[in-house]
């Protein structure tokens, strides 16, 4: 695919990091009805006010501006190095958390004004903080030593990994710790023995939307959870590749009673199709999944992916681990993006914009109204 489409640029760069040592390995765009009131701290220094150098508290009557004024971007960051920060364009605003020690693995928006946070640290932590108030508003202690990144969606469900490699957690946001669910990955049950409870080998991605869960595994599997069933396992799929299942996206077609995901595996020269649409059909007593199609990031060198997201059924964004963001459809490449030096850590679509974090240290920011416009559900 080295020819086929046009490149593409980002809009905005911003050098995130300090040390070479140190990577962007979560981004967020936040909900564009947050806007900041302001775009710098009280520059009267003179008085003796504290709040003088305080930052405004955001307003829900504000939009964005057009997607190419990078002053207008509101985001957070986490790095390798465990900081996590908020920003508004090249202005570090500031510092979301104490730093815990490990590795930052996931941000995600959850709810409007709030944002996940998940740290590989020792406890494996997983929190949620109000951008308004920079509060912390709840802490989970997962006890997780994977990879797998936590999930927030639908405002009050979250899927955790947990300190069973094998077993996730959903946590509804609406009632007590005790209702708390846990299961297997895979539907098994403890009785099945731990040979067959671990012959998918690790929890290495989540997905959620509205009713439904999708649990990417290790062996390349994908297994679906409608979580108003009993038992909930209703669909599995397996992938041509048996890599483990990096990122995992999906989104409800309300419209045909299906749903969409796209998948993300690890792979090199000789793993091709590392992207995957799956679709799955939906009634009252099952669903049906089925691999639609199977995509390639590149014939040579690094085709593993680290990241994808959706916009709609239609188009996905997908970050490599050869530093390029590709925009795909259901069939084919339409545009790469290069501008990273190095592996894309994550990733986040929101509107019109996304927004990579790298190895490399930087977020970019990229305008993909262009290819939104043409794909629209």
């Amino acid at each position: 695919m080295n020819n086929e489409k046009p490149t593409f640029d980002p809009f905005a760069t911003v050098h995130i990091t300090s040390t070479r040592d140190d990577a962007v390995s979560a981004v967020c765009l936040v909900d564009s009805h947050i806007e900041f009131e302001r775009l710098s701290p009280d520059d009267d220094d003179s008085s003796s006010d504290d709040d003088d150098d305080e930052w405004m508290l955001p307003s829900r009557n504000q939009f964005l501006a057009r997607t190419t004024d990078p002053t207008n971007i509101l985001y957070v960051t986490g790095q390798r190095s465990g900081d996590a920060f908020l920003w508004k364009g090249h202005n570090q605003l500031y510092s979301l958390s104490p730093n815990r020690g490990g590795t930052c693995l996931s941000l995600q928006r959850a709810g409007p004004g709030r944002v996940l946070l998940q740290t590989k640290d020792e406890a494996g932590t997983v929190s949620f903080h109000d951008l308004e108030t920079n509060q912390t508003l709840s802490s989970f202690q997962t006890m997780s030593k994977t990879f797998c990144a936590a999930v927030s969606y639908e405002n009050y469900w979250t899927l955790l990994p947990t300190s069973v490699e094998t077993v996730v957690q959903l946590y509804d946001e609406r009632q007590s710790s005790a209702r708390t669910r846990v299961f297997h990955a895979a539907g098994l049950s403890p009785n099945d023995g731990s040979h067959n409870l671990r012959q998918y080998g690790m929890v290495s991605s989540l997905a959620g939307d509205a009713n439904m869960i999708a649990c990417g595994m290790e062996s390349g599997h994908v297994f679906y959870h409608d979580i108003r069933m009993e038992p909930r396992v209703c669909s599995s799929v397996k992938l041509n590749s048996s890599n483990p299942i990096i990122c995992l996206d999906m989104k409800e077609r309300n419209e045909s009673n299906s749903i969409v995901t796209v998948a993300g595996q690890a792979g090199d020269k000789d793993d091709q199709n590392t992207i995957s649409w799956i679709e799955s059909k939906q009634d009252q007593e099952s669903i049906q999944s089925r691999v639609r199609t199977q995509l390639s990031t590149s014939r040579t060198g690094k085709t593993g992916v680290s990241c994808a997201r959706l916009l709609s059924e239609r188009l996905a964004a997908v970050g490599g681990w050869d530093g390029r963001l590709r925009i795909f459809n259901r069939s084919k490449l339409m545009a790469l993006g290069r501008g990273h030096t190095g592996t894309i850590q994550s990733l986040d679509w929101h509107n019109s914009c996304v927004i990579t974090g790298g190895v490399d240290g930087r977020v970019l920011l990229w305008d993909v109204s262009a290819f939104s416009a043409k794909n629209k559900t």
